[in-house]
């Protein structure tokens, strides 16, 4: 089944005709990554989960901006996000590089096998500012 088609922090997408557009397949599954990931979740650090009925659900990267926290548990926060996904293969592991810079921003690479087609996923970048 197709979902809309809204990447994060961006406008819905719609189709020639102006209806609202879906998206489905990779395209949908990597939206659905980059959504929980950038959505503050009451474990993976946010204070309060930003889905009043779902409050674990999110990685919180957002929040993390400007933090005093290691790499390593960043990283873990996401990769504990992304198994929640059905689209995550577990075997093998999502590669996630963390880099950060001085003013507390931080980009992550993330490679994935998608669990549906058994293939290694484009690397994703999630680039995370203050702002």
């Amino acid at each position: 089944m197709a979902d809309l088609s809204h990447w994060w922090a961006q406008d819905l997408a719609l189709t020639a005709s102006g209806d609202l557009a879906t998206s489905d397949g990779l395209n949908k599954d990597n939206q659905r990554i980059f959504r929980r990931l950038c959505t503050n979740g009451s474990q993976t650090g946010g204070l309060i989960g930003e889905y009043l009925f779902h409050p674990a659900y999110g990685g919180s990267a957002p929040w993390y901006v400007g933090q005093d926290v290691d790499a390593l548990i960043l990283e873990g926060a996401l990769r504990s996000q992304m198994y929640q996904e059905a689209s995550v293969s577990h075997n093998p592991e999502p590669n996630i590089e963390i880099n950060s810079t001085p003013d507390g921003t931080f980009t992550a690479l993330i490679e994935y096998t998608n669990n549906n087609t058994g293939q290694k996923v484009p690397p994703l970048l999630l680039s995370v500012t203050g702002g």
